[in-house]
């Protein structure tokens, strides 16, 4: 693995992956977050080598444009793969509120991100084969989809891929602002990029991708924390999301014309990236536990009570006894 320091890689980058999507809306956290979250989740389960090792095996099986997938690249293959059909399970729109004072909960059978989890977690569970496989492709993408918050929340404007900014040059959205918002900070009102897309084959424990995993973990404490639920429902992960999405995506953009080019606030990259650096180990400490339950292995059957050496022993003389009774009348009956 190698890492791509320069501006202009990174705006290359975002042409070809919007050239390679479908038209409407971007993916999430673009490949590059998705390890990251991959790694954080790898290194949560160390202890649980059977996991790994599942994982691993799994996502060796999956086929898409850069095979063979490793635990950690396989988190991108459902964008590798995407199209018409699987494209909105990427995200789940509920209108934005000012201040998020007003979720508009979609049902539990809305079709999006949130039930397409839903269903992959429970294949990865009980099913087996290409079944299985792609079960894991899809939970692996998903749960980071639905950390991204403009993959969780709509101002009638796609997920912000409709508001064009002005003077950001790394991202010409509001969409692509915050799928890199990990990689972009600002220093002094000036955007700096922190490093580069991720290319070639990522192992797990890649060194420079551990490093990456770690920096994001450090508490920025320059931006107020949200406290983060620690449920499992994928449906709490996607309100989450909706709230910051609302309140600092959308809010510090109130008085603008989103539909000519905004100009972001000095400040509002940095609040981006402290936020998606949280979603980001969120993200990683969640499918952790998702993988740990869905991957663990089947206990073998359990087999009947041994019996105790003193009732082995017991049965032992009494059956010797009963042939000693049995040859001694036997004996008896001839003398006769």
């Amino acid at each position: 693995m190698r890492l791509v320091a320069r501006p202009w890689r990174g705006a290359l980058w975002l042409a070809l992956a919007a050239g390679l999507l479908p038209a409407g809306r971007a993916g999430a956290w673009s490949h590059t977050g998705h390890f990251l979250i991959a790694e954080i989740a790898w290194q949560q389960l160390a202890g649980s080598p059977e996991v790994r090792r599942t994982w691993a095996e799994l996502a060796g099986d999956l086929h898409g444009k850069y095979q063979p997938y490793s635990a950690i690249t396989a988190a991108g293959w459902f964008d590798d793969v995407r199209n018409q059909s699987t494209a909105p399970l990427h995200f789940l729109d509920v209108p934005y509120s000012p201040g998020a004072a007003s979720y508009a909960a979609p049902s539990a059978t809305a079709a999006g991100a949130v039930s397409a989890l839903r269903q992959a977690i429970a294949r990865l569970k009980t099913a087996s084969g290409a079944a299985r496989v792609d079960a894991l492709g899809r939970v692996l993408h998903l749960v980071g989809d639905l950390h991204q918050p403009l993959h969780c929340c709509d101002h009638d404007d796609r997920g912000g891929n409709q508001v064009l900014l002005a003077g950001v040059p790394h991202a010409a959205n509001l969409h692509a602002l915050w799928d890199q918002a990990y990689r972009y900070d600002e220093e002094g009102g000036r955007i700096v990029e922190r490093f580069g897309e991720l290319s070639g084959p990522i192992a797990p424990d890649d060194p420079e991708l551990a490093r990456l995993a770690k920096e994001a973990a450090v508490p920025d404490r320059s931006v107020e924390d949200t406290p983060a639920s620690e449920t499992l429902d994928p449906a709490v992960w996607h309100k989450e999301s909706w709230t910051l999405a609302c309140r600092r995506a959308y809010d510090p953009l109130a008085g603008q014309n989103l539909a000519a080019p905004v100009h972001v606030p000095e400040g509002y990259v940095h609040v981006a990236h402290v936020t998606a650096d949280r979603q980001l180990q969120r993200a990683g400490a969640r499918l952790a536990l998702v993988l740990a339950e869905a991957l663990r292995p089947v206990p073998p059957p359990s087999l009947p009570p041994a019996v105790p050496n003193r009732w082995l022993a017991a049965a032992v003389v009494v059956a010797l006894a009963l042939m000693v009774a049995l040859l001694a009348r036997r004996r008896r009956r001839r003398r006769r």
